[in-house]
């Protein structure tokens, strides 16, 4: 190659499209067509979390955009990026939602069980009433320090707890609805089964977040430990 074509400012430049040949009309891109369509449909699908559309958009428009570089009968560059920002910002959004699902419901699902038998074995009244909703985030001191000296009075101190092998996935629920979850501590050498019952959504403040109902402790001459007790003449 000469240094005049090098330097000829008639010439494009990298990554321009070339012109047609005389007489020849630019079509669209098909790829351009299918990545903006795709893009646009992947914004929708973000209400199942289905990534696919937005994928499919950002790999076609990429293709479609070099494609067009390359061949001078082709137009659509505008549309090949506008499918390929719909799909990054679908992404993002989904990605977004994901993180916020995992820190805000999924992870404290997991830690809720832990959290619990931690705050009871050290006797922590301002832990264990972080972990409920009302009523029991309201409890009196001496209601929550009754209610651990029953537990260790009955059981001893808890070394673990966690979620119990038949735990079901979590659903989508209505807003304050009370959600089941079989939990396991351990005290010891004993295994005592415990069922929680979780809430998603703080109705005062509108935030969602993974807070206790209540839960309660079966022990194995079917007494069961409650927090907190709502029966009738129960401490409040």
């Amino acid at each position: 190659m000469s240094l005049d074509s090098v330097i000829d400012p008639s010439l494009p430049s990298p990554g321009e499209p070339l012109d047609p040949p005389e007489g020849q009309v630019r079509r669209t891109s098909s790829l351009a067509i299918w990545s903006l369509v795709l893009g646009g449909i992947g914004l929708p699908f973000l209400v199942c979390a289905c990534p696919l559309p937005s994928i499919a958009a950002i790999v076609l428009g990429l293709v479609a955009y070099i494609a067009i570089g390359r061949n001078p009968s082709l137009k659509g560059r505008g549309l090949a990026m506008g499918g390929v920002v719909c799909g990054l910002a679908a992404c993002l959004i989904l990605t977004w939602i994901a993180m916020f699902a995992w820190d805000r419901i999924f992870q404290p699902v997991f830690q809720m069980p832990l959290r619990v038998s931690d705050a009871i074995a050290a006797r922590d009244v301002d832990g264990f009433r972080e972990c409920f909703a009302p009523p029991g985030s309201m409890a009196d001191d001496g209601v929550v320090l009754a209610f651990f000296d029953e537990v260790h009075a009955k059981f001893g101190a808890p070394i673990h707890a966690g979620l119990a092998e038949d735990s079901q996935p979590l659903a989508a629920p209505d807003p304050g609805t009370a959600i089941p979850m079989p939990w396991v501590f351990t005290f010891g050498n004993t295994v005592v089964p415990s069922q929680a019952q979780l809430e998603l959504l703080d109705e005062r403040t509108g935030v969602w977040g993974v807070k206790l109902r209540s839960f309660e402790l079966m022990g194995p001459d079917g007494e069961c430990l409650r927090f907190p007790d709502t029966s009738p003449g129960s401490p409040k």
